[in-house]
């Protein structure tokens, strides 16, 4: 459709906005304009309205040329050049209604050069990956970061995780987000990531459930030499040359998962049956639509809220301070200590090359709660040590002592693709989550829909939480299961790992697994939060349905704490000393889902 010479509103302007003419089939055009007028109202712009597209003019147009207006996601739908031209043109002879109203030039949107911007990086879930992509992938893990060097890029960039990752605070997610991309840029390659999110993953022989065997084969060939080289996804070099236990030379992963030999078949099959627990987490996590409590400009964690102490009931409970990041980051910890026992110590956690694919997909899942809550509000200018540059030009700068000049949350908060990268389609579809928003909870008013609240759910419907407060830092990492007894009951609690199937949903006494991920050793001291701590929850909904349990039944709370790096049960009256490892019950409104 072209242009005429000078656009007016009602001659060519208002159907970019409600017929735009790009889209295909044609038919679909005014059901697309549909969907943008009603989606930006929210935003209290009306893309039907001249005086609205009139006062707001510049700020569409620069959100357009971003690509980064809440629009839409599909990226067919973006405006073309053309398009912009004419809005530009538009807003530069006075934003004319009609062909009547004089033209009044203007420089209001300058002509700038247009950059030559680099094409997006397309991460991809690793099951699609051809075994040519698969192996360009490990060839740069070989060529570019040396892993299997002790004095290489790769140490060095995991040392970095080591030394400055931020967990347990808004800027966990964030902070690796920009993680990973600095790893892509160093290897000019986009990372795949693995789908532990999807809806079969926790069905034992599905080809989504356990490790993929992208990080279990021993050997590849290097796509341009043609030799067969031992898989670096594999075999990358543990932090010093030296795993967690302090006998291999490579990460070390939990033997149910990456020996197909190991224990017996039912062992191995409730080993991956248990994330299906993990699984329920984080589709409760995408329901919340407040990302994190405020970090503050010098950094106040998430978990800096007021512990329930003691616990009371009421409409907001447990949802106070509670937010997607903090609730994600809990089945996050999970999967970390699942894969373990590298895995489940931030101090060597990075150099198992799991890792970067684990996160690629941790930040896929920020992504669609972004996506799905363009609200949001952020900490924008907390800075993201030790990272430099605005998103897309990242580099590391350990000397630089201003704050404002690192990478900032506000930075990468954004559509990832304004960061240069996007997402391919998982192989295999999701587990469920909510797909509209949740309203707010209220301030404290009980006539409001409490957050996460099935709507209609009554009262005496209450479920019980499992509430940890006082949550710090740990220098070990440290499994904490938790199992409902009501008066009466035959169960017994096994303390044998050989048992596995006392820890899956199958066990209607089960409620679930807390990992306290270890931060283990590191020359920064600011990483690990201070204070009072944070809060968790675990959800006892499934135990409470499965065991006839209402508000006011005689049930007692089982814990079982076990030492990750050596297996050993720690005894109830060491952990009963520590802030953050006993539970209590507290009963409260069901999570929407």
């Amino acid at each position: 459709m072209a242009a005429p010479e000078h656009p007016t509103w009602s001659n060519y302007i208002t159907a970019l906005m409600t017929t735009p003419y790009w889209i295909e089939p044609p038919a679909k055009r005014e059901q697309v304009g549909g969907i943008w007028i009603e989606k930006m109202k929210e935003y209290n712009v009306d893309l039907s309205s001249y005086a609205s597209v009139k006062e707001y003019a510049v700020t569409i147009y620069y959100h357009l040329t971003s690509r980064s207006m809440p629009l839409t996601d599909d990226q067919t739908q973006f405006w073309p050049q053309q398009a912009l031209d004419a809005f530009r043109l538009w807003v530069n002879e006075g934003l004319r209604e009609t062909d009547s109203d004089p033209i009044v030039p203007s420089d209001a949107i300058p002509i700038a050069p247009r950059p030559v911007e680099a094409p997006l990086r397309i991460r991809r879930d690793i099951l699609t990956l051809t075994e040519l992509e698969l192996n360009i992938y490990r060839a740069k893990l070989d060529d570019v970061l040396r892993v299997k060097d002790l004095h290489s890029p790769w140490q060095y960039l995991c040392l970095v995780h080591s030394d400055w990752c931020l967990h347990y605070q808004e800027a966990f997610l964030p902070w690796h987000r920009v993680h990973v991309a600095y790893v892509e840029s160093l290897i000019d390659l986009p990372i795949p990531y693995w789908n532990f999110f999807a809806a079969d993953s926790a069905t034992y022989g599905h080809p989504s459930s356990g490790i993929p065997q992208a990080f279990l084969d021993d050997t590849y060939t290097h796509p341009t030499t043609g030799e067969q080289r031992p898989n670096p996804l594999k075999y990358a070099l543990a932090k010093d040359g030296l795993s967690k236990n302090g006998i291999s030379p490579y990460p070390v992963r939990d033997p149910l998962l990456a020996d197909p030999k190991a224990g017996t078949k039912d062992q191995r099959s409730d080993k991956v049956k248990m994330t299906e627990l993990f699984l329920r987490q984080i589709s409760d996590a995408l329901a919340f639509p407040v990302f994190s409590h405020p970090q503050g400009a010098v950094g106040y964690p998430w978990a800096n809220i007021a512990v329930f102490d003691p616990p009371q009931r009421d409409c907001d409970y447990p949802y106070r301070g509670v937010n997607f990041d903090g609730l994600f980051e809990q089945p996050h910890d999970n999967y970390h200590g699942w894969i373990g026992p590298d895995m489940a110590d931030n101090a060597y956690t990075a150099f198992d090359p799991i890792f970067w694919s684990y996160h690629a997909n941790v930040d896929r899942i920020f992504e669609i709660w972004r996506k799905a809550h363009l609200d949001a509000k952020y900490s924008s200018q907390f800075p993201l040590r030790p990272f430099v540059g605005n998103g897309r030009d990242i580099r590391i700068d350990m000397e630089e002592p201003r704050s404002w000049a690192f990478t900032s949350i506000g930075d990468v908060a954004r559509d990832s693709k304004v960061l240069g990268y996007a997402f391919g389609e998982p192989k295999y579809p999701d587990y469920g989550y909510a797909t509209t928003r949740i309203p707010h909870a209220s301030s404290g008013t009980t006539n409001n829909l409490p957050l996460g609240v099935v709507p209609g759910a009554d009262e005496e419907d209450a479920v019980p939480y499992i509430v940890f407060d006082k949550i710090g830092c740990t220098m070990d990492s440290f499994s904490i299961d938790v199992f409902l007894v009501p008066e009466g009951s035959t169960f017994s609690l096994t303390t044998s790992q050989d048992d596995t199937s006392s820890f899956t949903p199958n066990n209607p006494h089960y409620v679930g697994r807390m990992m306290r991920l270890g931060m283990g050793t590191s020359t920064n001291s600011d990483r690990c939060i201070r204070g009072r701590g944070i809060t968790r929850v675990l959800n006892g909904q499934r135990c409470a349905q499965a065991l006839g349990l209402k508000e006011g039944s005689d049930v007692k709370l089982v814990q079982l704490v076990r030492n990750v790096a050596d297996g050993n049960i720690v005894d109830e009256t060491e952990w009963k000393k520590w802030d953050g490892f006993e539970g209590e019950i507290v009963w409260g409104m069901p999570m929407g889902a």
